[in-house]
């Protein structure tokens, strides 16, 4: 059975210790295009750093999982880290790659040292990747950060660092209702 409750206007009431306040039962959703409805995130703030010498990609240890709970929602996923490298080499690179559970590419991102720069051993470059799908389940997704450097003239396999010491690091999957 359905029905519509038709209403110009909710509110909670206007005073004590709600007031202003319009709660959902534990247990059920709100559905309104365009808010927010779960955030899930991995942010690694640790003081150790995540390097790799590897031109394939490897775990990086961070990911995250999300399920959904509307089917059509938007899910948008975003990762922002700090890339650096211990080289002073020109056309070295760090790549950041999202996969999925199955682990299928979804997008990449990547950072490279076009020139040498003497002297200079950490060169700090922000790295972003966003990816966005439409759920068409409420089965569980799972995102992995993968990485890996890249070069040529014999730059690969330097090593290249996907969080610096004592930086942050930050996947995010957010679901939002359609």
């Amino acid at each position: 059975m359905t029905s519509t409750l038709q209403v110009q206007t909710l509110q909670g009431p206007t005073s004590g210790v709600d007031s202003n306040v319009i709660r959902i039962a534990d247990g059920h959703n709100l559905h309104a295009k365009g808010h927010v409805v779960q955030f899930v995130s991995d942010i690694n703030t640790s003081a150790t750093s995540i390097s790799t010498t590897s031109t394939t990609p490897v775990f990086s240890g961070i990911g995250v999982t999300i399920t959904p709970k509307f089917i059509g929602s938007r899910i948008v996923v975003s990762f922002d880290t700090p890339v650096t490298s211990l080289t002073e080499v020109a056309d070295f690179g760090i790549r950041a790659t999202l996969y999925d559970l199955l682990f299928n590419k979804l997008t990449e991102a990547f950072w490279i040292n076009q020139t040498a720069q003497a002297g200079v051993l950490r060169v700090y470059q922000g790295l972003s990747l966003n990816y966005e799908a439409v759920t068409t389940s409420l089965t569980p997704l799972t995102f992995n950060i993968y990485f890996n450097t890249f070069g040529s003239g014999g730059t690969a396999g330097n090593t290249g660092f996907l969080r610096w010491v004592n930086t942050s690091i930050a996947l995010t999957a957010t679901e939002i209702a359609q």
